[in-house]
């Protein structure tokens, strides 16, 4: 996460092992969830598990979770490939695939990155699994700086992506496009000082929207698209390129380890009196970011 702390105890509330063996053939599964996974320096304890090496695969967050869909697998006769996770979507009387809930609890990942071997000697054997969320949480601002209201029910939020299924390495499978829809609209006005704004308004209308998304990957075309009631584009932005903009912050990362880390983006974005976007800045995560120069298809 972008704090580089141990938010295990806090955020995940169940894990499911798998352990492969060097043939990639299902040994051993083990599943705990609840207060388990509480406990300060949790260890899950591989009871049953030979000693030999082994590719181990977590998911964390699936189980007894509709938001998931996940192969049952059978130890013997399972493939690592088979360990595979799918958002769980609808389809509308159009046919349109879309996910309109807040995915809770959310959805880890961690694998290993080498082959792990369990020694045949006494002792206690402990082997670190990193894990990856892969629900992000979207949260879009819509401002009047005229102070006129901005009526939820005058605008429809979305975000476009390929990225429901994950395979075993937590790499997106894509051939299923779908359609985020928020789980949360919300509008009201927000009072100003009018020091703060150096002009007399001193109220401002807004409109909140909460969406889900799911794993954000370097090079996917996901968009976040605004329009009006009667299908007027207010706006509509490639978000991973948008999210990327702040991200001159933590130059030490790699941009996928940025979109791993960062799960909560919060865009505001200021709006004309014709409701159109004033493009020429925004605010990512509290970052006023000025759009002029910046070219994005």
């Amino acid at each position: 996460n972008m704090k580089f702390a141990d938010a295990f105890a806090s955020e995940v509330e169940s894990v499911t092992l798998h352990a492969f063996d060097q043939d990639g053939v299902l040994r051993y599964v083990k599943t705990e969830s609840g207060e388990a996974l509480k406990q300060d320096g949790y260890c899950m304890t591989l009871d049953g598990l030979n000693a030999g090496t082994y590719n181990l695969v977590a998911w964390g967050g699936t189980h007894d979770n509709a938001s998931y869909v996940m192969p049952e697998l059978t130890t013997g006769r399972s493939v690592m490939t088979d360990a595979t996770c799918r958002l769980a979507v609808k389809q509308d009387a159009d046919g349109m695939t879309y996910i309109d809930t807040d995915m809770r609890p959310e959805l880890f990942h961690g694998m290993s990155s080498e082959p792990v071997t369990l020694p045949d000697r006494p002792g206690v054997h402990t082997v670190m699994l990193p894990l990856v969320k892969d629900i992000n949480h979207v949260h879009v601002m819509l401002q009047h700086l005229s102070g006129e209201p901005v009526g939820k029910e005058h605008f429809k939020f979305t975000i476009t992506d390929d990225n429901v299924s994950m395979l075993h390495d937590n790499s997106v499978l894509t051939g299923t496009e779908v359609t985020y829809k928020p789980w949360y609209v919300h509008d009201g006005v927000a009072g100003l000082e009018p020091a703060e704004t150096g002009r007399a308004v001193t109220s401002v209308g807004v409109a909140l929207a909460d969406l889900t998304v799911g794993r954000l990957m370097l090079g996917h075309k996901t968009r976040l698209t605004v329009t009006t009631s009667e299908g007027d584009v207010v706006l509509s932005i490639p978000l991973i390129d948008y999210a990327l903009l702040i991200k001159e912050h933590y130059r030490e990362m790699s941009d996928q380890e940025y979109l791993d880390r960062q799960d909560s983006y919060a865009l505001t974005f200021f709006l004309d009196e014709r409701d159109k976007w004033m493009d020429s800045y925004i605010y990512i995560n509290s970052w006023r970011v000025v759009l002029d120069d910046l070219d994005f298809e």
